[in-house]
């Protein structure tokens, strides 16, 4: 379902997923004109059609509106860009990108912004003032031939380690005593990447990968 907005969830009687009712973005707001059921002109009828038959029948016939009237339900009117489908599970996705306020930042101070914000291998910006680490930023495409396959992109690693790293890089930048790393060089990363989360039936499921594939070898056995 692209290009819609989950706008209820329907439980079931044990507080289950029932069904799921989306809004249809690109469908104007517009309802459907559905007709509800009139339960008072139905039962007039059944008098109508009963009254010539003695007391007993009018018994009866009060009875059978008691009962209509509690198993007949009036139809929920929904608007044309409104669809509810019936599921027990649902996955949502979507693609991760930068909020317009964070984007109309890095524009506006001159920044290099293709897809993320570029930085150099000491997270420093084109602007050497404004350094930048995390999932917002990846490394200059300059540096391609040396990544010797690991990603330009900073959300393929550690979050902690990143931070970690951006660190000492101010500190070597602003300490002449420092000594640092190789022009050419990027940063080498190594603590594990993980997400989470929690399935259908309280199953609780970890992905976990190296963040560097260059130290990893199939072949020697884990310890």
């Amino acid at each position: 379902m692209k290009n819609t907005k989950l706008i209820e969830v329907i439980e079931d009687d044990e507080e289950g997923l029932e069904g799921v009712v989306f809004k249809m973005l690109d469908i104007p707001d517009e309802e459907e004109e559905e007709e509800d059921i009139d339960i008072e002109e139905k039962s007039e009828g059944q008098e109508s059609m009963g009254s010539g038959a003695g007391g007993t029948d009018d018994r009866s016939s009060d009875e059978n509106k008691d009962n209509e009237a509690e198993q007949v339900k009036q139809k929920k009117k929904r608007k044309k860009n409104e669809k509810e489908i019936e599921c027990r599970v649902l996955i949502t996705a979507g693609h991760k990108d930068v909020d317009q306020d964070v984007f109309n930042s890095i524009h506006n101070n001159g920044l290099v912004y293709n897809g993320r914000l570029i930085v150099d291998k000491n997270f420093q910006t084109t602007d050497p003032s404004i350094f930048g680490a995390g999932s917002l930023c990846e490394f200059s495409g300059r540096y391609m031939a040396m990544s010797l396959g690991r990603p330009l992109r900073m959300d393929r690693y550690n979050g902690r380690e990143v931070g970690s790293r951006l660190a000492r890089s101010i500190f070597d930048i602003y300490d002449a005593s420092a000594g640092q790393e190789g022009e050419e060089d990027l940063p080498q990363f190594y603590l594990p990447c993980g997400q989470g989360g929690v399935l259908p039936g309280g199953i609780i499921y970890y992905h976990i990968k190296t963040s560097n594939p260059l130290v990893y070898d199939p072949k020697v056995p884990d310890i």
